[in-house]
C-alpha cells in the first residue's frame, strides 16, 4: 500500500558505488499564496528528507532559494548557500524557519531565484542540478517588482551554460491557467531537463531522491523505482514523474479496471498538522497559508476543508461532499460517484461507519466546523482548486 511515512534506506551499495564524486543540487521553492502550504509539508518531513539525501548521496551539497515576492515588509527571496553533510543541521533550520510569503498578484518573481541560483558556488567537475518548484509564472522586465529588468529565460539559460540540468516541477496544475503552463513546459527545455508534475507536496522527497538518482544514472534511477515499487511506496502520479525521468512511456493510466474516475491528482492535497500540540482548525489554515488571519476561516475556506472518517459512525446529509482516496495509488474520487459508491447519493442521508471501504480506502468527509481541535500529526485534506479563488498567489 502506498505511504508517504513508509521509511527505507534510501542508498544501496550498487548505487553508491557508481556515484560521481560530487553532486550539487539546487532548489527553488515558491512559498507565497496557495504554495504556502508546500512549506507545511516539507517542514513536516523535512529531517528525514535531508538525511535521506545525504544518506543516498554523501557527496551531495544541497542549496536553495524561497521565493516570498514581497518588497515589503515580507522577502523577496530567501537562500541558503550549497551546504555539504556535515552542515545537516543549517540545512534543516533554514526550511523550518522561512516564512510563508504573500506576493499580492499573480505573478512571481522567478527570475530573480533563477539569478540567485546563478551565484551560487558552482563546481564545474560536479554533477549539477536545479530543482524548481512552483505552480505560477515569472515577473515581466517592466513589472515593478524586478527593478532589475530580468528576463527569466536568460537566467535560466545562464544556469545552463554552467552544465545545471533545470527539472521543473509544477504543483496545483489542476485548472492552471496558459501563462503558467508556458513557463513551466519552457524552463526545463532551456535548461536540459523536464517538465514533471507534483500531485501531492507529501510526494516531494521520493521526487527528489529520484531527480538525484538520475542525476547519477538511469541506472541508479531504475534500480530506486524497482525498490519503491517492491515496497508500495509510489503512487501513480508520482510513478508517471518516474517514468519520464526514466525515458520511458508511462503505462501508469487513469482509466481502472472499475470503471471510475479519479480526478486530476493536484486538485486535493493531504496536508499535515504539525503543531506541536492540540491545534484550532482556523489556526491550521493559517499556519498553512490557506488563510492570513483566524478571522477569516469561516468565509475563506469554509466548506473546502475535508477530515478522514476513521473514528466513529457519521451522518452523511443530503448535500455534503465526500471524497475517496485509494491508498494504494493515492488516486481520489468525488461528486455523485462517489456518493453513489457509499451507497448514499445526493438529496439521500444515511450512516456510515468508520472505515466504510476497507483498508484500502479513505473516506474524507466536507466539514464546516469552526471549532473542530487537530492533533498533532493528524491529516486534513484541503480542496486547492476551490482555494484558488481566495488565495492569492
Amino acid at each position: 500500500m502506498f505511504s508517504f511515512t513508509h521509511h527505507f534506506n534510501p542508498a544501496s551499495r550498487k548505487e553508491a558505488s557508481v556515484a560521481p564524486k560530487k553532486i550539487q543540487m539546487g532548489l527553488m521553492v515558491d512559498l507565497t499564496g496557495s504554495m504556502a502550504a508546500v512549506r507545511g509539508e516539507v517542514r513536516a518531513h523535512n529531517h528525514q528528507l535531508v538525511k535521506d539525501l545525504f544518506d543516498a548521496f554523501p557527496e551531495l551539497e544541497v542549496g536553495a532559494v524561497m521565493v516570498g515576492d514581497d518588497l515589503k515588509p515580507g522577502y523577496m527571496v530567501r537562500h541558503l548557500p550549497l551546504s555539504s553533510g556535515s552542515e545537516q543541521r543549517k540545512i534543516t533550520h533554514f526550511i523550518d524557519s522561512v516564512p510563508n510569503a504573500d506576493g499580492g498578484d499573480a505573478d512571481e518573481c522567478y527570475e530573480l531565484g533563477l539569478r540567485t541560483l546563478a551565484g551560487f558556488d558552482w563546481d564545474p567537475a560536479a554533477q549539477k542540478v536545479v530543482v524548481a518548484i512552483g505552480d505560477s509564472y515569472p515577473h515581466s522586465t517592466t513589472h515593478p517588482k524586478n527593478p532589475g529588468r530580468l528576463e527569466w529565460r536568460k537566467e535560466a539559460q545562464a544556469l545552463a551554460k554552467k552544465g545545471i540540468t533545470i527539472h521543473a516541477v509544477q504543483c496545483l496544475a489542476y485548472g492552471g491557467d496558459s501563462q503558467a503552463q508556458r513557463y513551466w513546459s519552457e524552463l526545463p527545455k532551456l535548461g536540459g531537463g523536464l517538465h514533471l508534475m507534483l500531485e501531492q507536496f507529501r510526494h516531494l522527497r521520493y521526487l527528489l531522491l529520484g531527480i538525484g538518482h538520475r542525476t547519477v544514472s538511469e541506472e541508479n534511477l531504475a534500480s530506486f523505482t524497482e525498490r519503491l515499487e517492491r515496497d508500495g511506496s509510489i503512487s501513480v502520479g508520482l510513478g508517471r514523474s518516474f517514468d519520464l525521468l526514466l525515458g520511458r512511456r508511462s503505462s501508469r493510466s487513469r482509466r481502472r479496471t472499475d470503471g471510475r474516475v479519479p480526478v486530476e491528482g493536484s486538485r486535493f492535497q493531504v496536508l499535515t498538522c504539525t503543531a506541536l500540540e492540540r491545534q484550532d482548525v482556523r489556526q491550521f489554515a493559517v499556519d498553512k497559508g490557506l488563510i492570513s488571519d483566524p478571522c477569516d476561516y469561516n468565509g475563506e475556506v469554509k466548506g473546502r476543508v475535508y477530515y478522514a472518517h476513521t473514528e466513529r459512525t457519521e451522518t452523511l446529509r443530503p448535500g455534503h461532499h465526500v471524497v475517496i482516496q485509494d491508498r494504494r495509488t493515492d488516486e481520489f474520487f468525488t461528486g455523485a460517484d462517489a456518493r453513489a459508491w457509499l451507497g448514499i447519493p445526493y438529496g439521500g442521508s444515511g450512516q456510515i461507519p468508520p472505515n466504510p471501504l476497507g483498508p484500502d480506502y479513505t473516506v474524507w468527509i466536507q466539514s464546516k466546523s469552526l471549532n473542530r481541535k487537530l492533533f498533532p500529526g493528524q491529516e486534513v485534506m484541503v480542496d486547492m482548486t476551490e482555494m484558488a479563488t481566495v488565495l492569492k498567489h
